[in-house]
Parts: C-alpha cells; sequence; structure tokens
C-alpha cells in the first residue's frame, strides 16, 4: 500500500513538473555568456536545475543571448543548434 502511495505522488509530481516546463516562460539577455552562465540565469528565474559535468562546458564558446518570454526548449534549441553550426 505504502509503494502505491508514492508511485501516485511521483506521478502527480511528473505530470505538473512536465506542464511547468512546457508552459514556463524566460527572458534572457546575457552579453559574452558562457553556457554555465546561461544555466545558473535560467536556474535563478525558474524552478529547472542543470546537472552536468564541469569538465564538458569548460572552453565553451561564450556569446550574447536575448530572449523575450520563451520556454525553456525554445531557449535550448537555439542555444545548442547554434553552437553545432558554428
Amino acid at each position: 500500500m505504502k509503494f502505491a502511495i508514492l508511485f501516485v505522488m511521483l506521478t502527480t509530481g511528473q505530470i505538473f513538473g512536465s506542464e511547468y516546463s512546457q508552459s514556463a516562460k524566460l527572458s534572457l539577455n546575457l552579453k559574452n555568456a558562457s553556457v554555465k552562465e546561461i544555466f545558473v540565469a535560467i536556474e535563478d528565474q525558474s524552478e529547472f536545475k542543470f546537472l552536468y559535468h564541469d569538465a564538458l562546458l569548460d572552453g565553451e564558446i561564450q556569446r550574447d543571448v536575448k530572449f523575450e518570454d520563451q520556454t525553456l526548449e525554445e531557449i535550448l534549441d537555439h542555444l545548442f543548434t547554434k553552437s553545432k553550426n558554428t
């Protein structure tokens, strides 16, 4: 019975978390920012948290970013699509 209650609570949390991630709008305006700094800015204005290995982001190209009322998916798509093409 305890397992069933735990499962229901976790599932409910996932549903609400998924809804938040699709509806949350963020605005960023950073000059010469690294990916780490962009992640920190996103974490500061939302409930999102990023986990990554520092060595993967060391030496990343710094860039200017400006987003107004964009979802996290739109921001990350733009950042990482742009970095693949440059």
